[in-house]
């Protein structure tokens, strides 16, 4: 077992008086794995990084081996569809910084690819929909004379195109989806809400 306490910097700009009070608790949560065999326990500081190179370094010699689930080189389980829709999310937060809260869920509708453009080359066809909590965010997301949802469309083409190395096409509409974030089922169409654990 291996038990890490965390804010050890709180530790180090603690009053005389309080210090004890660290050392308590490092000893409480020790006593909690005394039946194990072996207990190591490391204070470490998420803030400064202070002993958190020794953590890595010790929960790796723990580690089993195990097979290799994916490639060596794949950097994530996730469908190029489901990272387009996370770049064109990220776009519009960045266009629209404080006006739109974290309220903002992008659907992929069809994602075409090996599809070819009025010259015949070759190219991506994503079409998305932009759901918005409000009426009046809806306006902010799509800007005067759609001058807003032209930028967000074209960064996220862009940041899209260099992901797979081609040409994108990208289509982007915005509506309104009162509560979005409380209707599982719209959630799990998304692919947002957490896996089903029950049975």
């Amino acid at each position: 077992v291996v038990v890490a306490v965390n804010k050890v910097d709180l530790k180090n700009q603690a009053k005389q008086k309080e210090k004890p009070l660290y050392e308590q608790y490092r000893c409480g949560y020790q006593a909690l794995f005394d039946g194990y065999e072996a207990v190591k326990t490391l204070s470490v500081s998420a803030k400064t990084g202070r002993n958190l190179p020794d953590l890595v370094t010790m929960l790796l010699r723990k580690l089993p081996e195990a097979p290799a689930y994916y490639p060596e080189d794949a950097v994530t389980d996730q469908r190029i569809r489901e990272i387009a829709a996370e770049m064109i999310r990220e776009q519009v937060l960045h266009h629209t910084k404080e006006e739109i809260p974290h309220s903002v869920a992008v659907g992929i509708d069809r994602f075409e690819e090996n599809q070819s453009d009025a010259n015949g080359k070759a190219m991506t066809k994503i079409y998305s929909t932009l759901y918005v909590d409000q009426t009046s965010q809806k306006g902010m997301v799509i800007g005067k004379a759609g001058a807003m949802i032209k930028r967000i469309g074209m960064a996220a083409r862009k940041d899209i195109e260099e992901l797979i190395e081609g040409s994108v096409y990208l289509e982007l509409n915005v509506k309104v989806k009162k509560n979005w974030r409380k209707d599982p089922v719209f959630l799990k169409a998304l692919g947002l809400a957490l896996p089903d654990t029950a049975g």
